[in-house]
């Protein structure tokens, strides 16, 4: 498969698989996989369970449907 990049995105893209050491697919995939998990929370919020919004602890948080 072929995509088409931007000059710059592709010359960023080259020159972070150089620094980081990984495969420009590799780096690619990851990024895909983010913006699909992104993509899944559409519509759901973050519940704070003690209403403190700077709790960030995973048992403070509850993932909730937005209310219509």
């Amino acid at each position: 498969m072929s995509i088409r990049l931007p000059g710059d995105l592709h010359e960023w893209l080259r020159r972070e698989a150089f620094e980081t050491r990984e495969p420009m697919n590799g780096i690619i995939v990851a990024a895909l996989n983010e913006r699909r998990t992104r993509s899944g929370m559409r519509g759901k919020w973050v519940y704070h369970k003690d209403g403190d919004p700077r709790n960030n602890d995973p048992s403070n948080l509850e993932l909730r449907e937005q209310q219509r």
